[in-house]
């Protein structure tokens, strides 16, 4: 069987990618469907009337790697390249944290 050359041609710059803003303000008493956790059903990790205008996420104890829910959610990405900027605030309630770490 012989192969198939497939030879595309078109502008230098990508037609896809537009200037756009976005930001999420929070202001409604649920997340938007553009945001989605990991897993599902997701578990009810966060809050956006604790804090005004913002998301406000309660941690837990799963991991990316574990079948339960961790406390994350995503963005759906709608433009093929994008540059993502956001503002963190950490608050530690006391709680204990401790790593594991495996080796010899």
């Amino acid at each position: 069987m012989n192969p198939i050359d497939i030879i595309c041609e078109g502008p230098a710059k990508s037609l896809l990618d537009s200037k756009s803003y976005w930001r999420d303000k929070f202001a409604g008493y649920g997340l938007t469907l553009s945001w989605y956790s990991l897993r599902s059903p997701p578990k009810p990790c966060y809050s956006l009337t604790q804090h005004f205008r913002y998301l406000t996420l309660h941690g837990n104890a799963y991991s990316i790697t574990d079948l339960d829910c961790p406390a994350m959610y995503l963005q759906r990405q709608q433009q093929h390249t994008v540059d993502w900027r956001t503002r963190l605030d950490f608050i530690l309630l006391g709680y204990e944290i401790s790593k594991t770490t495996s080796g010899a």
